[in-house]
């Protein structure tokens, strides 16, 4: 991973349950000023509205301290298909390949 990028790969369901254990070390990571996050999406299995939120939530507060966030969707139709739906994809960069996404976390 590029030097002042995090990747955080979420597994399973993002639903409430799923959603309490990352939710804390989310806001944690927010505080650091310019920080660019890669939110790996690849193998999450379901994404509850509550998921939605917490993910909405990160972008909005990274944003506000200069940061950026990239979702990484992979060929995961279901999770896509989601953030789609709900408009996120057009809020926040989202990307079939790693590539894609660190270079669009990389640059200006």
């Amino acid at each position: 991973m590029p030097q002042g990028v995090r990747h955080i790969s979420l597994i399973g369901r993002l639903d409430m349950a799923g959603i309490e254990a990352v939710e804390e070390p989310f806001l944690a990571l927010t505080k650091e000023a310019n920080l660019r996050i890669l939110v790996d999406l690849r193998r999450a299995s379901f994404l509850a509205s509550v998921g939605i939120r917490s993910v909405i939530n990160l972008a909005r507060r990274l944003n506000q301290n200069g940061g950026k966030m990239a979702l990484l969707l992979g060929d995961n139709q279901q999770v896509r298909d989601t953030l789609e739906i709900t408009g996120i994809t057009a809020a926040i960069p989202s990307f079939s390949t790693l590539d894609e996404a660190l270079t669009k976390l990389t640059t200006a």
